[in-house]
């Protein structure tokens, strides 16, 4: 019997999945980067709980529509004596008529399972006789006739029930079929929307328009000026204000305060209580570095570079190349391919390379998000301490190379607020 159920279950179960997965693709592609990983854990793994269930509620319609598939095909092929065409009872019938054959002996109707199913279906068509008809079943069974031969010869039409049954399977076989793939290309499509979202244009968790999805929020943060140097000498500091509004996740609210220079060029999220300093250049570049009062990097000039693999310092710190051109190249060249294809073709190899075992994340056109493992010198800056030294980096080449990176250095415990002031920084630079 053909069931009752088809495709209505299979599309409700194919639409909440390719719902979910459309739905939800875009935040499930924000945390899988490692800017926002964990930003917001609570959001990321209830993103991610719906992205799974999503795809098998797809894999539950297609399961759905492949038995259902299956069962009415087995239907289509089950008819009576185990799918074959019935045969007669040939004791009653002879296999031939000859000259001699009386002509006032009646030749038996051939019999099928007990009826004289052959004289009903001469009476029903009207066109062959019984003769015709028990020569072309004998045949049938021999193999001397095709199936095609046997419903010529009796007008078979679909109003015969095994007719009506082979169009209703072949129906629901072309219908079951473009369900599945109807299904797996909306599957295909929601992945693909996903995978648009973690390579062309920004992520949720550096739009500030789509804060509520990303977990971002706007918050008035108290402002710290850093102690500035300055290339030009006799240059002021600019007037700031005591607090600026800035985009930062819901669960890191109350834990961070802002650091900038004296002219507020850069502005880097941190922790209440840390120290900082800031340089100028006369071209315009500019570093900001923060870190605990009590870390060792206060106790030299040089705050940047190649850790020790046992260093334990904890350090964030931001730089922008301001006129430099070729500063901007340099720093941009190990990690975006058209700075180190702009670099070659001016004569010259790419200074550094970026080790193999560096993890890079293609944010957007113009924004890598990277990370050095502990005990790694890469690009991050520092980077090779005990530590992971995560960072962010942008890179935009028109006539002029600008390129600002941030990189975070600190402890497994503390990598929401990584999270928090890379994300800030992409967010606040990723279109300069």
């Amino acid at each position: 019997m053909r069931p009752k159920i088809f495709v209505p279950v299979a599309v409700i179960f194919g639409a909440l999945g390719v719902g979910g997965l459309v739905l939800y693709s875009p935040n499930h592609s924000a945390c899988s980067s490692i800017l926002v990983q964990a930003t917001n854990e609570s959001l990321c793994r209830t993103d991610s709980t719906i992205y799974i269930i999503s795809w098998a509620l797809i894999a539950v319609a297609i399961l759905i529509t492949l038995g259902q598939i299956a069962s009415l095909t087995q239907s289509r092929n089950s008819t009576p004596n185990g799918g074959q065409t019935p045969s007669m009872n040939t004791e009653s019938t002879p296999k031939s008529l000859s000259a001699d054959t009386p002509r006032n002996v009646s030749t038996p109707e051939p019999k099928v399972n007990g009826t004289n199913e052959v004289g009903l279906i001469a009476r029903r068509k009207g066109h062959p006789t019984e003769i015709e008809l028990t020569t072309a079943l004998e045949k049938l069974d021999r193999g001397e006739l095709t199936d095609e031969e046997w419903d010529e010869l009796t007008n078979a039409d679909k109003t015969d029930p095994n007719g009506r049954r082979r169009l209703t399977a072949g129906r629901a076989l072309v219908i079951g079929l473009v369900a599945v793939v109807l299904i797996v290309a909306a599957g295909v499509v929601a992945s693909t929307i996903k995978n648009r979202n973690n390579t062309s244009g920004p992520t949720h968790a550096l739009t500030p328009s789509t804060s509520k999805s990303s977990g971002l929020v706007s918050e008035s943060l108290p402002l710290y000026i850093c102690h500035t140097t300055y290339g030009i000498a006799g240059t002021k500091a600019a007037n700031l204000p005591a607090n600026v509004n800035e985009m930062v996740p819901l669960g890191i609210v109350g834990k961070v305060v802002v650091y900038t220079d004296a002219q507020g060029v850069i502005k880097l999220l941190g922790p209440p209580g840390w120290g900082c300093t800031a340089d100028i250049g006369a071209d315009g570049s500019s570093v900001v570095t923060i870190a605990p009062m009590n870390s060792s990097i206060w106790n030299t000039t040089d705050y940047s570079g190649t850790l020790s693999a046992d260093s334990t310092v904890e350090e964030i710190n931001g730089t922008q190349n301001g006129a430099c051109n070729g500063c901007g190249l340099t720093q941009a060249c190990p990690v975006f391919t058209t700075a180190w294809y702009k670099y070659h073709n001016s004569g010259s190899d790419c200074p550094t390379t970026a080790p193999s075992s560096e993890i890079t994340d293609q944010l957007t056109k113009n924004v890598i998000g990277f990370s050095d493992p502990p005990g790694v010198h890469g690009d991050a800056n520092p980077s090779g301490g005990a530590y992971t030294a995560r960072g962010v980096m942008t890179y935009f080449a028109n006539q002029f190379n600008s390129s600002w990176m941030e990189t975070c250095v600190m402890p497994n415990s503390e990598q929401s607020l990584c999270s928090a002031t890379l994300s800030n920084f992409a967010l606040n630079y990723g279109s300069k």
